[in-house]
């Protein structure tokens, strides 16, 4: 019979509640993610490499759009939400809901006219994407404002309820498109909305009762957050700007398929995006609340922690593509994204970055220091603008995946930097 060591037993029984969350909200991720990713496999495979290089730049307006509710409503959200009491709450998160489909109505238009300058330049593969993403928008907003309402209050499993709800629905209308010999790029982003849309409006009907929409003052709570959100929107639009821009430039040079290599060879990259980005939603409450009862220096303490276990299946991930990632796109995507092993590796390069910047980012919020946000991010950003355009036509998709994985490397280190004078100014 085997005996329980009573120190472990202890150590289980305190974070028995916080493991069952992590565990939840990397579940959530996993789902969100992984449904993107077999969404692109399923237009790569049964469609063409152009169709997917026209979903991908769709993909890369939408991550776009998608950063100025997250820098302008999702984190300030996040922030006050703890700083406030349990009387205000539901006024605040009212406010939030509000604000968010005010944005996604803006930005819809936004897609509207970039869909009507594409008709008038006779651009007949985008124009039906950012035609159907006007219209998708609103619900991906409102989809994502439920998610953070539940990741803000440790409500993982309603997050991962909700995701994996969105990815049932939006498999089931993809695959209804598919019989009926209509799936497309603009297609698969109606079957987006459709799932979003529905599961939004069950959450709402659901939790009418945790928003209080009395006495609301948008401009005023509008105002707090771009006192808050505004450096975090410049550095994020630097960040996107820096990133996003390579499969922009491989569509100027090289057309959709040049495009849609480059897309199988990010999703295959991405695989370890939910850790990442599950990460995030778990942590960031939780730094911003260490940081606030036990000061600095424990929250660098778990920031440095976090990076280490961050580290090891990143540098897994890296080694098992250096030997398989060729074989591996082809495999996932179909006989037409053969020999991309080489590119695969030089953008999983960036994974080491992105992985360490994630527990330090963070920490540059707990501190609330949001311009170093700006600060790093325009560093890569000033890298693809140098470089980017030049190592893509000289190079080609080797030189968009090495310059990608270049423009990470350059803003880690002007972050660490960076958040390193901000600790010890804030201990000193």
């Amino acid at each position: 019979m085997m005996v329980r060591s009573p120190f472990f037993s202890r150590l289980l029984d305190r974070h028995r509640r916080h493991i069952g969350a992590a565990v939840f909200t990397l579940g959530d991720q996993a789902i969100h993610s992984g449904t993107n990713f077999l969404t692109g496999v399923i237009i790569g495979r049964f469609l063409s490499v152009g169709d997917l290089g026209v979903f991908a730049l769709g993909m890369t307006v939408v991550t776009f759009s998608l950063i100025f509710q997250d820098t302008l409503l999702a984190t300030p959200y996040t922030y006050h939400f703890h700083h406030a009491s349990e009387e205000t709450r539901p006024r605040l998160t009212a406010g939030a809901l509000v604000q968010s489909a005010l944005l996604a109505v803006a930005m819809a238009f936004v897609f509207l006219v970039a869909g009507g300058a594409a008709l008038v330049a006779g651009n007949e593969s985008l124009q039906p994407v950012f035609t159907a993403l006007a219209g998708a928008l609103p619900f991906l907003f409102i989809r994502e404002f439920f998610r953070r309402m539940f990741f803000t209050s440790f409500r993982m499993r309603a997050a991962m309820l909700l995701d994996g709800g969105v990815s049932a629905l939006q498999f089931a209308l993809l695959f209804s498109f598919l019989g009926a010999g209509v799936l497309s790029p603009a297609t698969a982003y109606l079957a987006l909305a459709g799932a979003t849309g529905g599961a939004a409006f069950v959450c709402f009907v659901l939790l009418r009762r945790q928003f209080d929409f009395r006495g609301l003052d948008i401009v005023a709570d509008t105002r707090e957050n771009l006192k808050y959100g505004r450096w975090l929107l410049a550095g994020s639009v630097c960040h996107i700007g820096s990133l996003y821009a390579f499969p922009w430039f491989l569509y100027l040079q090289q057309g959709e398929k040049g495009t849609g290599a480059f897309a199988a060879c990010m999703s295959i990259v991405n695989l370890l995006n939910p850790l990442i980005i599950g990460f995030t939603n778990f942590f960031r409450p939780k730094l911003i609340q260490v940081q606030a009862d036990h000061g600095v220096w424990a929250m660098n303490r778990l920031i440095v922690l976090s990076a280490g276990a961050l580290l090891a299946p990143v540098l897994l991930l890296i080694g098992g593509l250096a030997l398989f990632g060729g074989p591996l796109v082809s495999f996932v995507y179909g006989g037409d994204f053969s020999g991309l092993g080489p590119a695969i590796f030089l953008v999983s390069l960036s994974l080491v970055p992105t992985f360490l910047n994630a527990p330090v980012q963070l920490g540059v919020l707990a501190l609330n220091k949001p311009w170093i946000n700006p600060a790093f991010h325009a560093a890569g950003f000033a890298t693809t603008l140098l470089a980017g355009f030049f190592l893509v036509d000289r190079f080609g998709l080797a030189g968009a995946t090495g310059g990608y994985a270049l423009t990470t490397f350059v803003g880690s280190l002007v972050l660490g930097i960076l958040y390193l004078r901000a600790v010890r100014r804030a201990s000193a």
